[in-house]
């Protein structure tokens, strides 16, 4: 069975310019959290490695589901708007602009994420 629709959630491609332009930043930020970023633990940290050995040189194929690519409006830091920092997502898609940053769009945005999210679902069905 075919999925019905995708959600990407702020999907940077691995050897994307603009993950290359704040990575230093955001693997610091785990070992050493800003407010309401995690601690970097055990399970994040395997959990990132491992993402990085499966996507490293994967570029995505064309799906037919239709997609929603939701992104944060704010750059983890200030500095990052002055360079490609925002994802994006290469193949046709449906965009969705949330507050907060990367982080904390699915934490204190996690409502708007999910309010952003529950409208495309609805218009899918309609």
């Amino acid at each position: 069975m075919a999925p019905t629709g995708i959600v990407l959630l702020d999907t940077y491609l691995p050897t994307s310019d603009e993950i290359a332009a704040i990575l230093p930043e955001l693997i610091g930020d785990m070992f050493e959290p800003p407010d309401g970023i995690a601690h970097l633990e055990q399970l994040r940290l395997t959990a990132m490695g491992r993402y990085f050995r499966m996507f490293g040189d994967w570029n995505p194929n064309p799906v037919s589901a239709p997609k929603l690519f939701v992104r944060p409006g704010d750059p983890l830091r200030e500095h990052h708007r002055e360079v490609a920092w925002r994802a994006g997502w290469p193949l046709p898609h449906h965009s969705a602009d949330v507050g907060g940053n990367h982080f904390t769009m699915m934490s204190e945005g996690a409502a708007t994420t999910a309010e952003a999210i529950s409208r495309w679902i609805d218009a899918l069905r309609h």
